[in-house]
């Protein structure tokens, strides 16, 4: 397998997980953060987070890894 044609399958993986957890993370996250701007950015950090660590969670478990970093990025927020 090429590296484009392995991007594109982690690229649509990594869509996929956007598309299905998007709303529960931001619901997540709102439940302890107010403001939404705030709220967006600490997204955004989780985000970044799952991008970089994305081979771990198509092996893993992926809603547990998910809210472990939102969890992780909230708690940095508030650092």
């Amino acid at each position: 397998m090429t590296f484009f044609s392995r991007h594109n399958i982690e690229k649509s993986s990594y869509e996929e997980l956007y598309h299905r957890y998007n709303h529960e993370i931001f619901t997540c996250i709102a439940n302890k953060i107010e403001n939404r701007n705030d709220v967006l950015d600490v997204m955004q950090e989780v985000y970044i987070h799952l991008w970089k660590f994305r081979e771990k969670i198509l092996l893993g478990n992926a809603e547990n890894i998910i809210f472990n970093t939102c969890k992780q990025e909230i708690s940095k927020f508030y650092r």
